[in-house]
């Protein structure tokens, strides 16, 4: 019986050594894939820090456990028992490699496979975790039980960012759909596009989030201009007043003007010790 116990313990032990290990692993390689100066480096990084963190959820499947390498992830608590966690890594200038997996409590992680890159056109198709668009997601709002809001960011190039609000939904089979024809459109009352997809200058500040105290999605309204930067020819810039949309009946409804003064511009968010984003 003393056997057995000093054998348990041994094995309990060597678990714990080998989960610390991985854990000290995906901060090192989490680390170098944010901050390196080298290209290389990074994308040799980011490479190693997606199979580690394939291997720590088979341990962890809900990402439930405190660990340092958790600043590099934003996670999204969409649920009691679903969580959506992203990253992004700066393979080299203005080229960016992204991670997703959806956690759900009882099932395997489920990750985002990208296989096409995220543009306008896509605004009115819809998409599965096997051919992802890629960003990084920032935050959501729960709609209906199995529909969510998430709303991402991906920049695009040297002068052009993109973010997007897009819809997750959980189908009845266990498959997920993104996008979904929910977003009325401005230009065409009573119809909808399946997500919003906005393009602006890169030095550019611009809020698209979801606020909770006004209970809104709320926009920049942007407009074109000739860009700053040298080289950059006409972009999308802020113009100083906000648009948005309200969710009614599992449809977000366009509102023309929020209101007229400024308002706070609401952060990208970076990643915390926690991962949450809190959306302001």
């Amino acid at each position: 019986m003393i056997r057995i116990i000093v054998a348990v313990h041994f094995l309990l032990l060597s678990a714990s050594l080998i989960a610390q290990e991985l854990e000290s692993e995906l901060f090192f390689y989490g680390d170098v894939m944010t901050y390196a100066f080298e290209d290389e480096n990074r994308m040799r990084a980011a490479n190693e820090f997606a199979i580690l963190l394939e291997t720590y959820l088979g341990n962890d499947p809900m990402l439930d456990k405190e660990a340092d390498f958790k600043k590099y992830l934003i996670v999204l608590d969409l649920d009691k028992g679903r969580k959506l966690i992203s990253w992004k890594a700066r393979l080299k200038a203005h080229k960016y490699r992204y991670g997703c997996y959806l956690l759900e409590k009882g099932k395997d992680p489920r990750p985002f496979k990208r296989t096409e890159a995220l543009t306008a056109d896509m605004a009115f198709m819809t998409s599965t975790a096997d051919d992802w668009y890629g960003c990084q997601y920032y935050n959501f709002k729960k709609m209906s039980k199995d529909k969510y809001l998430i709303l991402g960011i991906d920049p695009t190039s040297e002068y052009d960012n993109q973010k997007i609000a897009d819809i997750l939904t959980f189908n009845k089979d266990g498959s997920i759909t993104l996008g979904g024809p929910h977003f009325e459109d401005k230009e065409s009352p009573g119809t909808y596009a399946n997500r919003i997809i906005i393009s602006y200058s890169s030095d550019a500040a611009v809020t698209f989030n979801y606020n909770p105290q006004l209970d809104i999605l709320i926009k920049d309204h942007l407009e074109p201009r000739l860009g700053m930067q040298a080289g950059q020819g006409a972009t999308n810039i802020p113009d100083g007043t906000y648009e948005g949309y309200k969710l009614e009946k599992d449809k977000w409804k366009y509102v023309e003007k929020i209101f007229d003064h400024v308002y706070e511009t609401a952060p990208i968010p970076k990643p915390t010790q926690s991962g949450l984003f809190k959306g302001k």
